[in-house]
């Protein structure tokens, strides 16, 4: 059963907000509310959110993308849902030229992340490290198959949070009427109803219904090769190698926020050029930002 939170939120500062928590996805999710979400409200959500992590985690052994990876290069069945997950996946690699890879599990195990954070780091940088194989990720609703390239590995990571949070977001307001409600998937946040100031690692934001408020870092999940070199779980595809260090805050609908805030961090010249609300953030604290932050700042 989710927790109920003997805390308030610090989300509002104005009237708190209360939290039902629990864990799934290797994150702490929360559901923040006004008073009106029961505990049974949250523990379907909290089953709902479960059976997509059954679904999409890489870590899961009968999972979609786990029967997927080891079916590389021949379709592999699948249910609908991670069929529409996968479309999303491939669109954004497509819209981001590449720079969204959702073939990136061989290379953060060759870097460290197999099973855990760090927790077969090589000695040194990996010489297998090159770039995920060459080849379209291959969809058929008709036979209801995801088939990827021969010698690749599926990685949903983020966006699997981040779909799954819009999933739980429906089920939340289907099942009450609190017109304050946010699903918070580890810190990447949905808003469901009302509009809320949000503090982030760039200054408070205003965000109101369907819309995402997600944060990316490399500082998050870190770990030590063998020889000390420290490297990170955002993998450019480019290189095949952890990208640059930073952090980057998006404003924007839920999937699109998960999904370019990674993006940002890995390219700091984005900020240029987007048209959603963006910053990046170096590790000496200098903030780049999008024309159209200043339109969420609060």
């Amino acid at each position: 059963m989710p927790a109920g939170a003997d805390t308030l939120s610090p989300m509002e500062r104005t009237i708190p907000l209360l939290d039902w928590t629990f864990r799934a996805m290797g994150a702490d999710w929360r559901i923040h509310h006004g008073g009106g979400v029961s505990g049974e409200d949250a523990q379907a959500i909290a089953d709902a959110v479960g059976v997509d992590e059954r679904l999409w985690s890489r870590f899961i052994p009968t999972s979609d993308v786990a029967r997927i990876t080891r079916g590389a290069g021949s379709p592999v069945p699948v249910s609908a849902a991670t069929i529409d997950i996968v479309e999303a996946a491939r669109d954004w690699s497509a819209r981001t030229d590449g720079l969204f890879q959702p073939l990136l599990a061989r290379t953060l195990g060759a870097w460290g992340y197999r099973t855990a954070v760090g927790d077969d780091a090589p000695a040194t940088a990996p010489t297998d490290h090159a770039p995920p194989a060459a080849g379209a990720i291959l969809l058929s609703r008709r036979d209801g198959t995801v088939t990827i390239p021969a010698g690749s590995a599926l990685d949903l990571g983020g966006i699997g949070k981040s779909w799954s949070a819009g999933r739980a977001a429906a089920l939340i307001a289907e099942r009450c009427t609190d017109q304050r409600l946010i699903i918070d998937a580890g810190g990447d946040l949905t808003i469901v109803r009302g509009e809320h100031r949000i503090d982030t690692v760039a200054g408070p934001v205003i965000a109101g219904p369907g819309m995402g408020v997600a944060t990316s870092s490399s500082e998050r999940r870190q770990w030590q090769l063998g020889d000390g070199t420290i490297v990170h779980h955002l993998i450019d595809p480019r290189t095949g190698a952890p990208g640059l260090r930073g952090s980057a805050v998006v404003v924007a609908a839920p999937v699109a926020a998960d999904v370019l805030a990674s993006c940002v961090v890995l390219d700091p010249q984005l900020v240029r050029t987007l048209d959603v609300a963006a910053a990046r953030i170096d590790l000496d604290g200098t903030i780049a930002t999008t024309a159209t932050w200043h339109e969420v700042v609060a």
